[in-house]
C-alpha cells in the first residue's frame, strides 16, 4: 500500500525541515535590518546633513510598512500630507533665506549663495533655460565676491531644472516625481489583494526573482556598462580595476539584494515592506534632492528610476500583462536611444580621445601640428578638446629649447587658433579666455625676444584684452585681476596710454577689495606674495590726475 509523501519522516528530519523554513522565514528579515543598521552608521560617518535629514525622512516613511491596510484605505490624504509637507519646508527655507540673508548651517549657508546667484542667473534665460550643464559659467558671473566656492550647479533639483530647463523642465520634472510617489504610494497594500486573486484561481506561479533570472540581468548590466560607459579598455591596468572597483562590487550588492527579494519576495507582509521601503527611498531622494544634484547625475537618476520601476510592477498581480503595442513601443524607443548615444556621445567621444591619444604621441616625436589640427576637426562641438590641442602646443613651444624659432612660432601660432576656436565654443568660459591670454603673452614674450617689438605689442594688447574678458567672465576672481593688470600695466609701460594705466589700478585695487571681503582664514586668501604684486603693480603706474577745483565732488 502506497503511503504519501511526508508521513514516514523521522523527528530529525521535521526538525531540520522547521529550521529550513524558520531560517527562510526570519534570515532575509534579519540581514536587511543588519544592512539598514549599518547604511544608518555610514551615512551618520559622512557628515553630510543632507544625507541625514533625507534617511531620516526614509525611516519615517518606512515606518508605514507596519499598517499597509491603513495606508491603503487613506492614499489620497497620505499624498496629500506628503505633497503639503513638502512645499512647507520649501517655503520655509526660502523664507528663513530672504529674511536672514543666508541660512543657519555653514554648509546650508553656501547654498544659500549658489541659490541667490542661480536666480540671478535664471533671469538672462526666463523661458529656456542656460541649457543643460550651462550653470557654472553663469555662476562664476553672478556669484558675490564673498563666496569662494566654484560650483557647476546649484545643488538643489527644482532650481537646476528651472535655471537650466526653464519653467517647462521644472513643470516636467516635478509631474514625473509626483507619478512616481503616486504609484508607489497606491503600490502598498496591493499585495494582499495579489496574493487572494491567486488563492482564488489556484495558482502555484511564484514570480519572486529566481537567481536563474538574477544572473542574466547582472552579466547584461554590466555587459551593457561596459559597452556604453566609453571605459578605455585597451589601456594597461583599466580592465583590473573596471573588475574590482565596479563589477565586483556592483555584483555582490545585486547578489545580496536578489536574494533578499526572493527571500521576503513571497509573502504578502514581505510584499508590503518592499514597497514601503522603496517608496522611502524614492522620498528620501526627492528630499536629498533639495540640498544635492545627485538625480541629474546617470547614477543618480538610475537608482531613482530602478526604485520606481520596481515600485510600479512589485505587487501588479501576476495575470496583467503588457499589451503588444506597448511592447513594440518601448523596443522602439529604446533601440532608438541606443542608435543615438552610439551616433551622438559615444563615437564623437571615442574618436575625440583616439586623437587626443595621436596628439600626445605626436607631440613625444615632437611633430604635434597635424595631430592638433585632427584634434580640432574630430572634436567639433567639444571645447574642452581644442583647449588640451592648444595647451599642448603651448607646453611644447615653452619647453622644446632647441626646436627652431620657426617651429615654435608655428606651434605658437596654431596653440592661439585652437585656443580661439575653444573659445568660440564656450563663449562664457572664463577659463579659455585665460588660455586665449596666455598665448598672446607667450607669442608677445617670443617676438620681444627676438626684436620684433610691433609684433610683440600687439600680441601684448591682445594678452590684455583676452585677460579683461576672462575678468568679465568671473569678475569675483583676484588672481585672474591680479594678471589682468599685470598685463595692462606692461601695456602701460609700453605706451604710456593713460586708459591702460587706469584698467590696471582698477583691476589691481578691485582684487584686493575681493580678498578683503572674504573669511580671514579662508584657504582661498590671497597669499603674502600675491598681495606683494598687487603694491608692486600699484606703485608702478602713475599717480591718480587730481580732481580740477571747479568739478564737482564725487558722491
Amino acid at each position: 500500500m502506497a503511503t504519501r509523501r511526508g508521513t514516514d519522516e523521522s523527528p530529525a528530519d521535521k526538525r531540520a525541515g522547521a529550521n529550513r523554513a524558520a531560517a527562510e522565514h526570519y534570515l532575509p528579515p534579519l540581514v536587511a535590518l543588519v544592512g539598514l543598521v549599518l547604511l544608518i552608521v555610514a551615512t551618520l560617518l559622512t557628515g553630510s546633513l543632507g544625507a541625514v535629514l533625507a534617511g531620516c525622512v526614509g525611516l519615517v516613511l518606512l515606518a508605514v510598512g507596519a499598517a499597509p491596510a491603513m495606508i491603503a484605505r487613506r492614499r489620497r490624504t497620505v499624498l496629500s500630507l506628503l505633497i503639503v509637507i513638502y512645499l512647507a519646508v520649501i517655503a520655509g527655507v526660502t523664507s528663513y533665506g530672504l529674511i536672514k540673508k543666508t541660512l543657519p548651517h555653514p554648509s546650508l549657508a553656501f547654498r544659500w549663495q549658489y541659490w541667490t546667484t542661480a536666480a540671478r542667473a535664471y533671469v538672462d534665460q526666463p523661458v529656456t533655460g542656460l541649457g543643460r550643464e550651462n550653470f557654472s559659467p553663469a555662476y562664476m558671473r553672478y556669484k558675490p565676491a564673498a563666496s569662494t566656492e566654484e560650483v557647476r550647479n546649484p545643488h538643489n533639483l527644482w532650481l537646476n531644472l528651472l535655471v537650466e530647463l526653464g519653467p517647462l523642465g521644472l513643470v516636467g520634472g516635478a509631474l514625473l516625481s509626483l507619478l512616481v510617489v503616486r504609484r508607489t504610494l497606491y503600490s502598498i497594500g496591493t499585495a494582499d489583494a495579489t496574493q487572494a486573486t491567486r488563492a482564488t484561481h489556484e495558482t502555484d506561479v511564484d514570480d519572486r526573482l529566481m537567481p536563474a533570472q538574477a544572473v542574466p540581468v547582472a552579466v547584461g548590466v554590466l555587459l551593457v556598462h561596459a559597452l556604453l560607459s566609453g571605459t578605455p579598455f585597451a589601456r594597461a591596468g583599466v580592465a583590473l580595476v573596471w573588475l574590482v572597483d565596479i563589477g565586483f562590487k556592483w555584483g555582490g550588492a545585486f547578489a545580496l539584494a536578489a536574494w533578499l527579494l526572493y527571500g521576503m519576495g513571497g509573502r504578502s507582509a514581505g510584499r508590503n515592506w518592499l514597497t514601503t521601503g522603496l517608496l522611502a527611498a524614492i522620498c528620501a531622494s526627492l528630499v536629498h534632492a533639495l540640498l544635492s544634484f545627485a538625480l541629474l547625475t546617470p547614477g543618480g537618476l538610475a537608482m531613482f528610476a530602478l526604485c520606481a520601476a520596481g515600485a510600479a510592477t512589485w505587487a501588479q498581480p501576476a495575470e496583467a500583462r503588457v499589451i503588444r503595442g506597448s511592447r513594440l513601443m518601448v523596443a522602439i524607443v529604446g533601440a532608438g536611444a541606443l542608435v543615438a548615444y552610439f551616433g551622438l556621445i559615444l563615437l564623437p567621444m571615442s574618436a575625440t580621445a583616439a586623437a587626443l591619444d595621436e596628439l600626445d604621441r605626436a607631440a613625444r616625436a615632437g611633430r604635434p601640428l597635424a595631430a592638433a589640427e585632427r584634434v580640432v576637426a574630430v572634436s567639433q562641438h567639444d571645447p574642452a578638446a581644442a583647449r588640451a590641442a592648444a595647451r599642448t602646443l603651448l607646453h611644447m613651444a615653452a619647453q622644446v629649447d632647441d626646436a627652431p624659432a620657426d617651429r615654435r612660432r608655428e606651434w605658437l601660432a596654431a596653440a592661439s587658433e585652437c585656443a580661439l576656436t575653444a573659445a568660440k565654443r564656450d563663449p562664457l568660459d572664463s577659463g579659455t579666455r585665460a588660455l586665449v591670454a596666455e598665448v598672446s603673452g607667450a607669442l608677445a614674450r617670443f617676438e620681444r625676444a627676438r626684436g620684433n617689438d610691433a609684433a610683440a605689442d600687439e600680441h601684448l594688447e591682445s594678452a590684455a584684452r583676452a585677460w579683461s574678458e576672462a575678468v568679465a567672465r568671473y569678475p569675483t576672481n583676484p588672481r585672474t585681476r591680479i594678471i589682468a593688470g599685470q598685463a595692462w600695466l606692461a601695456l602701460w609701460q609700453r605706451t604710456h596710454d593713460v586708459g591702460f594705466s587706469d584698467v590696471a589700478r582698477e583691476d589691481f585695487e578691485r582684487a584686493r577689495a575681493i580678498d578683503q571681503q572674504r573669511p580671514p582664514n579662508d584657504v582661498v586668501r590671497l597669499r603674502q606674495k600675491e598681495l606683494d604684486e598687487i603694491d608692486s603693480g600699484l606703485r608702478a603706474l602713475p599717480p591718480v590726475s587730481p580732481v580740477p577745483a571747479s568739478a564737482p565732488a564725487a558722491e
